[in-house]
């Protein structure tokens, strides 16, 4: 902050009536107050109070920035550029955020962020005294009507004795009158009660009667016939000018329909969507009734059918409005290139990319905003802002899109691998694998190609970028995108198979050559995948012990580093030993239909055919922890290598968690078909990720009795 322009400035004298607010992580200046690290008497708790409610905003700024932008945010992952490109990002997001605050752009309440508990940051014991002097001036001197103008004393009266203790503001003159009460027990302090003093808006404005024209076919043809048997000639004698002649014709047609056709009265308040039908006043009449009446059954089936109904409403006229837009053409109307629009999707989804496809459908600006915001997180009004001449994003003389229909002929071998993480011949034989199962029965309505649908979800899976986002880009729907991972999943008994008796003897020779371990045949663990928080009454069951929403995946990896069995079902909250002992490979090794052992870690429960280490080692035990840590190593190493080539198990999946599963299980069934095939792993990227430990599981005797003697006969 002291080497900023704008700290220089301060610093310099430009502003001597203001001061700015800071945490402790700040220095203590004449122009930046900062709390006081010890306040002692009342004063100074008030002004700890207010500084850090005051303060709360820039948090508040913060969150909504990173709520409109994720590419900031830690749910859009990491922004993979050099720094200097990654200040010109957020530079760039801080511009576009003034620029729609400006102008009211809503932001949905489920993309802004909780606030974040602020960091007090280090404590600094030598400010000058010139700003200490500042400071308690500003704590001496603090009234609330002179800070805060518009907030307003509600308790007039006395609360103790002849003094006033208790302060409620708000910024409504009058808005409620407080009446005094008597004291609880023998307290020497009243009770206040507030009774509002304020009227609704819905009763301070009155309702307005409007009366419209029912036209039916019946109306109609009585007004023709009304029309055709009047005898005009009437008219044009009775008159001597064209006007008279005008007004007295257009009165008798007016006359006419008033006795023809049928109107309507109806009073409309000021509360009234423009959604809101007849019907579903009939049917919130019905569920009224239904409450009053005591019935369960009847009421809850009241209330399913208005809920129904109201969704269907809120359709009908969203569809309305966009047959509105196309029909007016306003896509032609406001023309925004298509290279900010793919930037303004980057910026808002957390995914800036190195190349972006662009959309050539006439319709994508004909949307309602609830799409737009959806998308973009702003609204048609923000976007036709953006083109005005005096922005840079101006309109160009002439718009050339590129071609991306087919990556495999736009790029070369070490630019794919970079954006698919995996090299052409091996996308080329997925599409061959997967192409039965995509291909479209009928030609109707020009099908996406299978190759087309594989390599848009290839790319969603290796950049980590948004589901939806993804099918956008590439004008394709969202539905398209998640079929390709549900024909994946169908490949799962083909490539996810535990090891039969043959490969059993393999894989013990080859653990043992790795870690000195023996007998061992998989080493099984648990690995976190965040998703968004679930829309459902059991979400806080999906935050796991990292205090994140995720699903906990129970995996066993091969030497390998493939999987042999993978459960992904379970929610984050669910313990791994839980996991395992509900899963089917449990069941298989209680009934003897493998031989060899398991490798796990302390969350798992110590048994006959799952080896844990010992929490407290001896010599031997010392040597056994060594080789079952390094042995075990293995299935961490496989979930680096799944987690690196496909980065969307990185970020967070944002859709519902039954699909979340169908993605994980579909990487699952990739990464061991490339391992199959010998694709080599992409580089490595550092990742910050601190472990919580996990509660021990309980062990059971004759387990804890087996590890001994297997420790005392294999590494005494």
């Amino acid at each position: 902050m002291t080497n900023s322009m704008v700290g220089n400035r301060l610093e310099a004298g430009a502003v001597r009536d203001g001061w700015l607010l800071g945490d402790r992580g700040y220095p203590l200046r004449t122009w930046l107050m900062t709390p006081l690290a010890d306040p002692n008497t009342d004063q100074e708790r008030r002004y700890n109070d207010l500084h850090s409610h005051t303060r709360a905003v820039v948090e508040r700024a913060i969150g909504l920035l990173k709520g409109r932008w994720h590419c900031l945010d830690r749910s859009g992952g990491v922004l993979l550029n050099r720094p200097e490109k990654v200040c010109h990002i957020v530079m760039a997001c801080g511009v576009l955020h003034n620029v729609a605050h400006c102008h009211g752009i809503p932001l949905p309440e489920q993309h802004i962020p909780p606030l974040e508990e602020p960091d007090a940051g280090p404590v600094n014991f030598n400010p000058p005294r010139e700003a200490i002097r500042a400071r308690q001036n500003v704590i001496s001197n603090m009234n609330l009507t002179h800070d805060l103008p518009k907030y307003r004393q509600v308790i007039k009266c006395l609360t103790r004795g002849e003094n006033i203790l208790d302060h409620c503001y708000t910024t409504v003159r009058d808005a409620y009158h407080a009446v005094p009460r008597a004291a609880l027990g023998h307290s020497d302090h009243v009770m206040v009660h507030l009774i509002p003093a304020y009227r609704q808006k819905l009763k301070l404005c009155k309702p307005v009667v409007r009366t419209s024209r029912k036209w039916t076919s019946e109306a109609v043809e009585v007004l023709q016939a009304c029309l055709d048997s009047t005898d005009w000639d009437v008219f044009r004698t009775a008159t001597n000018s064209l006007d008279e002649y005008t007004e007295a014709v257009t009165s008798y047609i007016s006359f006419c329909e008033d006795c023809c056709v049928p109107s309507r009265t109806r009073v409309s308040y000021n509360n009234d969507k423009p959604w809101f039908t007849a019907k579903l006043r009939r049917l919130r009449l019905d569920k009224e009734e239904a409450f009053r009446s005591g019935d369960k059954d009847r009421f809850k089936e009241a209330k399913y059918k208005f809920s129904k109904a109201v969704k269907e409403a809120k359709r009908l006229y969203s569809e309305k409005l966009q047959h509105q837009f196309s029909a007016n053409d306003s896509a032609s109307k406001m023309v925004l290139p298509m290279a900010a629009l793919a930037l303004l999707e980057d910026l808002a989804n957390g995914a800036i990319r190195c190349e972006r496809v662009f959309r050539e459908r006439e319709d994508l600006l004909a949307n309602d905003d609830n799409w737009l915001i959806s998308r973009f997180r702003m609204c048609d009004k923000y976007l036709e802002y953006l083109n005005e001449d005096q922005y840079l994003l101006q309109r160009p003389a002439r718009q050339i899109l590129v071609d991306r229909s087919s990556p495999l002929n736009q790029f070369d071998e070490i630019t794919f691998r970079d954006r698919f993480r995996m090299y052409k011949e091996d996308v080329l034989e997925i599409i061959t694998l997967l192409e039965p199962r995509l291909s479209s029965m009928s030609q109707r309505g020009r099908p996406v190609p299978s190759s087309l649908q594989v390599l848009i979800t290839l790319r969603f899976l290796a950049s980590g970028t948004f589901h939806r986002e993804t099918g956008d880009l590439c004008g394709v729907s969202e539905a398209t995108v998640c079929s390709v991972c549900s024909a994946t999943c169908e490949l799962r008994n083909l490539y996810i198979k535990f090891p039969d008796a043959a490969e059993q003897a393999n894989y013990k020779v080859r653990f043992y050559e790795y870690g000195n371990f023996p007998g061992v045949i998989g080493c099984i663990d648990g690995c976190h995948v965040e998703i968004k928080c679930p829309s459902t009454p059991d979400a806080e069951e999906y935050r796991n012990r990292k205090n994140w929403f995720s699903i906990n995946v129970q995996a066993v990896c091969t030497p390998n580093l493939e999987f042999s069995n993978i459960v992904a079902r379970w929610k984050g909250a669910t313990h791994d030993s839980r996991i395992f002992h509900n899963s089917s490979l449990c069941a298989q090794f209680e009934r003897g239909q493998h031989s060899g052992l398991l490798l796990g870690d302390s969350g798992y429960a110590q048994s006959s055919y799952l080896f844990t280490p010992w929490p407290h080692p001896t010599t031997e035990q010392q040597r056994y922890n060594r080789a079952h840590i390094r042995t075990r190593g293995m299935v961490e190493r496989m979930f680096g290598v799944w987690k690196n080539r496909f980065q969307s198990l990185r970020n967070t999946l944002r859709f519902e968690p039954r699909r979340c599963c169908k993605v994980i299980i579909a990487t699952a069934v990739l990464h061991n078909y490339l391992k199959q095939h010998n694709c080599p792993d992409p580089p490595m990227e550092e990742q910050n990720d601190p472990d919580v430990p996990m509660p021990v599981a309980g062990n059971n005797q004759g387990g804890l009795a087996l590890r001994a003697a297997f420790t005392l006969q294999h590494f005494s």
